[in-house]
């Protein structure tokens, strides 16, 4: 049994995202529908209910105008806190690794694979992304929110490699 749980994540971190589809439940209410968004044509997005701004793609990817290409980059925390301090994208030097509170505003708890609103954030990965909330209880530990399901993960230690997304205010 032990080995099959590895075996799992090895495969899914194989599959293209074009090969999970996002799957909505209708008959729940969004949680970050179109309306808390306003699109601006920098590659961000400003989220209304908390007034941050977010980067539409994941670090590693360009946005495009309509989506993002190329390959999502997977960072260890202490290199996505360092990549995140004196960011410049969109005109802006303010951009930073979100708190666990902060990542959570943008979960679309009405859909999985990913749990995101995909018009706001094409082409995002379904895997677990940092936050700069450290785990209190061990400071080898970090949170991750997981847009696989949407769920805040319990702290991983900073050698794993998790997807990045970062936001000013």
């Amino acid at each position: 049994m032990k080995l099959i749980f590895p075996f799992i994540s090895i495969m899914l971190l194989l599959l293209s995202q074009s090969a999970l589809a996002q799957s909505c439940r209708t008959s729940l209410t969004q949680t970050t529908p179109d309306a808390d968004f306003i699109w601006l044509d920098d590659g961000t997005v400003r989220h209304l209910p908390t007034g941050m701004i977010w980067m539409r793609c994941s670090l590693g990817q360009t946005w495009t105008g309509t989506g993002c290409s190329g390959e999502a980059r997977a960072l260890t925390w202490t290199e996505a806190l360092d990549i995140s301090d004196g960011q410049t994208f969109a005109g802006r030097s303010d951009w930073k690794l979100p708190t666990r509170q902060q990542l959570t505003t943008i979960v679309e708890k009405s859909c999985t694979l990913p749990s995101i609103n995909r018009a706001a954030f094409p082409d995002t990965m379904p895997f677990p992304y940092w936050t700069a909330t450290p785990f209190a209880n061990d400071s080898g530990y970090s949170w991750a929110i997981s847009f696989e399901l949407g769920n805040v993960q319990f702290g991983y230690y900073d050698h794993d490699r998790f997807y990045v997304r970062l936001v000013a205010q």
